[in-house]
């Protein structure tokens, strides 16, 4: 590895862990699960484990070698990565689940740290921001609706069609 490379390699490790960042605090902020450690861990982890294996792959693949998959680590941090998530979901009372956004944000995290891994940067990027997006705006968006559709069924003099239209 030259020295360019190890430069790329620190900056793409710090990009992971800079995305984990975000996610954790989120998560924290709402006090769930999944903290800031936690997500930071995860995408460096999975960082690193990508460059693991394209690296190898440039070190050792080539015409020798011609089945080697680079992709073949990251692959199996995905199925890994199932098992941190399996273990926030909990089943409290009779059908109450809960975990299943840590659950869902511990994959994305490692799939971010994938995609930066692998030079996706600004792939990552954008999965940052829509993620946020999804798990602050669109539930408060859905709240906002859902009480606008509220309100227009309690009047008595909204016809049928004005209630499936709200």
């Amino acid at each position: 590895m030259s020295i360019d490379l190890h430069t790329e390699s620190i900056v793409k490790l710090l990009v992971a862990m800079l995305f984990g960042l975000f996610i954790g605090i989120d998560r924290q902020l709402k006090q769930k699960p999944l903290g800031i450690r936690t997500s930071m861990v995860i995408s460096i982890a999975s960082c690193l484990v990508t460059l693991v294996s394209i690296h190898a792959y440039d070190k050792f693949g080539g015409a020798e070698h011609p089945t080697m998959d680079p992709m073949r680590l990251a692959a199996q941090i995905v199925s890994g990565i199932g098992f941190l998530g399996a273990g926030v979901i909990l089943r409290r009372g009779g059908d109450a689940i809960s975990g299943l956004t840590s659950a869902a944000l511990i994959w994305t995290a490692s799939g971010i740290g994938i995609a930066v891994g692998a030079g996706f940067y600004l792939e990552a990027g954008y999965a940052v921001v829509l993620l946020m997006f999804a798990v602050n705006a669109v539930p408060l968006l859905i709240k906002a609706i859902a009480r606008r559709c509220l309100t227009s069924m309690k009047s008595p003099s909204k016809s049928l069609w004005s209630l499936t239209t709200c």
